[in-house]
């Protein structure tokens, strides 16, 4: 997803004054659950793990995992 494959630059100043975020779109790209390429584009690996370690510092409280338009195997 290019979203997270951008460079975020956080002062921590800032989100000391944030209390609760949700995220309103996201997607888990998740191997244990194969897809197939859409029009010639298959999406990087990106599990929950990877969403929590980019994310830690964003005092993330929800959010709404979205689907992509990519069909399973």
């Amino acid at each position: 997803m290019i979203f997270f494959n951008c460079v975020i630059k956080i002062n921590r100043n800032y989100l000391r004054h944030i209390s609760m975020i949700f995220d309103s779109h996201f997607h888990i790209i998740d191997p244990a659950f194969p897809l197939v390429e859409n029009q010639g584009f298959l999406p990087d690996t990106f599990t929950i793990k990877d969403y929590q370690q980019r994310t830690g510092l964003l005092n993330i409280h929800g959010g709404a995992i979205v689907s992509g338009s990519f069909p399973c195997i």
